[in-house]
């Protein structure tokens, strides 16, 4: 979608996402965040969770891709300008699905072919429970390809 194309109050929801071994595992590799919340299965089953849980960078990470998968912004998108807000409200843990629930705040039109998107949005997992929430804004062409 174009810029021109939303609307304040237009709402998303995306695809959901499993985490998996492999995501946490990755992500400890790639960070260097080795943390025993989220690698040591046998001391995280002791711990306050009961299991492992995600980085919640991992989860901020899936959740910008499962809105990139879902194709709102499709190639309109020229830069993320910024995360306000950033909570995370629950743990996300190992096997979890999360989905994401996006609404548009605010539209700022910048010029001619380009405008301010804001979202917030809401990264929920499969008992309906707000995992995390965060407000962004992207820049958005309003060019035709």
């Amino acid at each position: 979608m174009r810029f021109s194309d939303l609307s304040v109050g237009d709402s998303f929801q995306t695809d959901t996402h499993r985490i998996t071994e492999d995501d946490i595992e990755s992500f400890a590799d790639i960070t260097g965040d080795h943390n025993w919340i989220h690698v040591d299965e046998q001391r995280a089953a002791d711990g306050p969770y009961g299991r492992r849980i995600a980085h919640g960078p991992l989860v901020i990470g899936i959740m910008m891709g499962l809105v990139v998968q879902e194709g709102i912004y499709s190639d309109a998108i020229i830069a993320l300008y910024g995360m306000d807000n950033v909570r995370f409200i629950e743990p996300v843990k190992l096997r979890d699905e999360i989905y994401v629930e996006m609404e548009i705040t605010d539209l700022e039109r910048q010029d001619e072919d380009s405008g301010l998107v804001t979202t917030k949005r809401e990264a929920v997992n499969s008992d309906d429970e707000t995992v995390l929430v965060c407000s962004t804004i992207a820049l958005l062409s309003d060019e035709s390809p």
